[in-house]
């Protein structure tokens, strides 16, 4: 038994002997739920004295004189333990070892990631009766490829906007996730598990969008506002198990009036 001392008086000695003697031990009825009634169970405590003279009252395991913070080398004071000490050191012992080995291997263990590459146009300007033509693209700049690779994107086009651009953002991002809860259903009813994207590869996706009259004059005006919203998502290795990442990308076409008859996407605020 760790961390006890069981102390029998002179006159419960001599019950016990008295016991032998007949050959038949008889115990009291306090003695059958608990140790027998003529022997007292007491804590080890350890025996260095403190400065103002008293003993340490800290519990040590059975046989040793002093408490692990009293006794000098590791071996000792792992002997100096109680049972519960002992079964608290070994649990923090594996929690310290579980948490270095998930911070290194976390660490060193390559992954990819797929990053919003600058809006490509590829037609000219923006003219009435031709279409816009886009290209939006992400790169996988990571250091391990990225699987399951679904991408979504859409040009969002207001017109005769009115508010301020948090409301003209909302409307934007509401009229996009209905497009992305469809393409959702839509690859859930195709059973479309998505691609593998490489180290330095591209996935892309090439847009199109035909612009009415006002519109393009709007954009010289402000009062047209074009969004282009993107969202992907992706698995990649983690500890030797996949694990979901995604991002999610905002761009809007500043006004002509504003840029000099320049093509200029700024980033959502």
């Amino acid at each position: 038994m760790r961390g006890v001392t069981v102390d029998c008086d002179e006159e419960s000695v001599g019950d016990k002997e008295s016991m032998h003697a007949v050959g038949k031990p008889h115990f009291s009825k306090s003695a059958r739920s608990g140790p027998p009634a003529w022997c007292n169970i007491q804590p080890v405590t350890c025996e260095y004295l403190l400065s103002n003279g008293e003993r340490c009252k800290r519990t040590v395991a059975a046989h040793q004189r002093f408490c692990w913070q009293h006794v000098h080398g590791w071996r000792a004071k792992y002997r100096s333990l109680t049972r519960s000490e002992s079964v608290v050191f070994w649990l923090a012992v594996v929690s310290l070892a579980a948490t270095v080995w998930f911070g290194v291997t976390t660490a060193t263990e390559p992954t990819g990631f797929l990053e919003p590459q600058d809006i490509e146009a590829l037609s000219p300007g923006f003219v009435f009766g031709k279409p816009l033509h886009l290209d939006i693209s992400l790169v996988n700049k990571g250091a391990a490829p990225v699987f399951r690779v679904r991408f979504f994107a859409a040009v969002i086009v207001l017109s005769d906007v009115h508010g301020t651009d948090s409301e003209l953002l909302a409307s934007a991002k509401e009229k996009f996730n209905i497009g992305l809860q469809n393409s959702h259903r839509e690859s859930q009813l195709t059973h479309q598990e998505g691609a593998e994207v490489g180290v330095g590869d591209v996935v892309s996706h090439h847009m199109e969008y035909a612009l009415s009259e006002p519109q393009v004059k709007g954009l010289a005006t402000g009062n047209t506002r074009i969004y282009v919203l993107v969202w992907a998502r992706w698995d990649k290795h983690r500890n030797w198990r996949l694990w979901p990442d995604e991002v999610t990308n905002c761009v809007w076409l500043r006004p002509f009036n504003s840029t000099g008859n320049t093509i200029v996407w700024a980033n959502c605020s």
